[in-house]
């Protein structure tokens, strides 16, 4: 072999993509499936993977151009079984379907491992494909977002400060349901200056099921009003997060503080023991407690 040859060879099993691969969901028609192993072969995709109509895989080999060869179709006897499979490999499923959700395909990430999804010719998707990707995507969303977040929390344990809103910020954007990273990018935000971005963030982690976030997020509107010198809004705020959340420490502390600001001690003491009544055994509204000269 000549060195010519061998370095193109050499160069063509450099570009193979081993985590790039297909599922064919019901594709009935043999030309179709040829036409996709074609594909495949053209781009180094090593694999395919199908979900055969009623069982039965369609003949392809005389349209196929000997792809087959090269790229082996793997079958698998349902959707759920073949995509929990490529999903146990690190697979993000990426699905062609038309929905509320839908973005550009151009969006996605495909430096991950991906599988692409394809439905059959006229119907696309079955309902159920769609459901589980659905569901598979808003987990995945959700575990990255996670990842950001935590990584935030650590910055902050750091005193890096401006690297962990870097990563709440996109904690939110990955998933704008994160009422949790919602909530810290809001006092991120505030303390930065930026109350604009405060109220949008405040507004968004109030959408959230989760009481405490709910809780969490009225605190911040408390800490919004104080810097706006407005202590009967931080007031509200504060008795709207006790509402919401009866036990939650961070809200009557925060009342008592603003209490004693307007110089009110009584309040802020009568505040701190309403606290410890609903949030028995909490060592800051006791610190506190004490530091206004009266015992838990």
């Amino acid at each position: 072999m000549t060195f010519a040859r061998r370095s193109k060879v050499r160069h063509v099993l450099e570009q193979r993509q081993p985590d790039l691969t297909v599922l064919l969901e019901q594709v009935h028609k043999p030309h179709n499936l040829s036409a996709i192993l074609r594909s495949c072969d053209a781009v180094g995709v090593l694999e395919a993977h199908c979900v055969a109509l009623h069982g039965r895989v369609p003949t392809f080999n005389d349209t196929s151009a000997s792809a087959d060869k090269w790229v082996p179709l793997r079958v698998h006897a349902n959707t759920l079984a073949a995509i929990s499979e490529l999903k146990s490999r690190g697979m993000q499923i990426v699905a062609t379907h038309l929905s509320e959700q839908s973005v550009d395909f151009r969006e996605v990430d495909y430096t991950r491992p991906s599988c692409v999804l394809l439905g059959a010719e006229r119907w696309g998707l079955t309902p159920e494909a769609a459901e589980l990707v659905k569901l598979l995507e808003n987990a995945t969303r959700r575990s990255r977002s996670q990842v950001a977040y935590d990584e935030g929390a650590r910055l902050m344990s750091r005193g890096m400060k401006p690297q962990a809103r870097e990563a709440f910020e996109r904690a939110v954007t990955i998933d704008p349901t994160n009422g949790q990273a919602w909530v810290v990018l809001a006092e991120r935000r505030r303390v930065d200056g930026d109350l604009a971005g405060s109220a949008v963030a405040i507004t968004h982690a109030r959408q959230s099921d989760d009481v405490q976030v709910r809780s969490d997020a009225e605190v911040m509107v408390g800490l919004m009003a104080l810097v706006k010198k407005d202590v009967t809004g931080a007031l509200k705020g504060f008795a709207d997060a006790q509402r919401i959340l009866p036990s939650s420490a961070r809200a009557y502390l925060f009342e008592a503080q603003a209490h004693a600001q307007a110089g009110n001690k009584a309040a802020a003491i009568t505040a701190l023991q309403r606290g410890i009544a609903a949030a028995p055994g909490s060592p800051e509204l006791a610190a506190a407690l004490a530091q206004l000269g009266q015992a838990p």
